[in-house]
């Protein structure tokens, strides 16, 4: 079945070459490209579905830190407790792995069918500096730019997120990812033929254009979460200083209830007894003037 694929995209890319001989701008290298935005717009179902499965897995980290916070004694409880958020949520913490998973049939095919393959005209199988796209770049151009576009595609997917007391495990991973993932496809592009560089490199650019447009969604969700987060934090503070104030009101009632039932009055009540007083002796020599 894996040779069938392989005669497969050997077929398509042929296909495409002759699709690009017939607008008069006849590539490999283009051909490549047009199988790359037609191979991603295939898995875009999984692209989508991985990118919004880690964006909410950053919109839950204030939660999982409270969570770590609550029982880091308890490690089974945590993992418990973890996985109940992730169900109330709707959140498949693996779901990152199914577009990894379901594109390596296609890289692998693709290096298969360009590691011996059979072009119609070689004039037309290079690519800027390069000869053919069955080589390996020599300048390490198109390698190094599978890493950045690797780098950056990562680096969307991990928006910055509050962080306090102890360090996340998870989040000290993605950074660690984020790092060692685009020196190991950079490694890895400066090995095989750069024609898969090419795919590599178009692959990334299309999918850091559709993480932008997926942060732009969830961006709105993002701060809604941030903002209650922080609402239920101030909301709780003033719980707790009501709850501390409670017991002086308490206080201060029944002192004013004992002396009212004793016949004192406050001092508030003396202060306007004794202003009316005043008031009245002003009216009363007021009259006797005028009598």
């Amino acid at each position: 079945m894996f040779g069938a694929l392989v005669d497969g995209m050997t077929g398509l890319i042929n296909w495409l070459y002759a699709f690009t001989l017939s607008f008069g701008i006849p590539s490999y290298a283009l051909a490549i490209i047009m199988l790359t935005v037609m191979i991603k717009l295939v898995l875009y179902p999984l692209t989508r579905i991985q990118m919004r499965s880690m964006m909410s897995m950053q919109l839950l980290q204030p939660e999982i830190q409270e969570l770590q916070k609550k029982y880091a004694k308890d490690k089974q409880m945590l993992q418990t407790k973890m996985m109940e958020l992730y169900k109330e949520r709707k959140v498949n913490p693996m779901a990152g792995c199914l577009l990894l998973l379901a594109q390596m049939p296609f890289l692998i095919a693709l290096y298969r069918a360009l590691w011996d393959f059979n072009y119609v005209d070689t004039a037309h199988a290079g690519f800027f500096w390069l000869e053919t796209l069955s080589m390996r770049d020599p300048t390490y151009i198109l390698p190094i730019l599978a890493g950045v576009t690797t780098y950056f595609q990562s680096k969307m997917t991990m928006p910055n997120m509050p962080t306090g007391g102890e360090p996340n495990p998870a989040q000290q991973t993605q950074k660690m990812m984020l790092i060692f993932l685009p020196f190991f496809i950079g490694w890895i592009s400066s090995t095989l033929p750069a024609g898969l560089s090419v795919y590599w490199v178009t692959f990334n650019l299309m999918g850091i254009l559709q993480q932008y447009f997926i942060n732009k969604q969830m961006i709105p969700a993002r701060k809604a979460a941030l903002a209650g987060t922080a609402g239920n934090a101030e909301t709780a503070e003033e719980q707790q200083a009501e709850t501390e104030a409670e017991p002086v009101k308490q206080e201060r009632k029944k002192k004013e209830s004992k002396k009212t039932e004793t016949g004192q009055q406050p001092k508030s009540a003396k202060g306007k007894s004794k202003g009316r007083a005043k008031e009245e002796a002003v009216k009363r020599e007021g009259r006797g003037k005028k009598r």
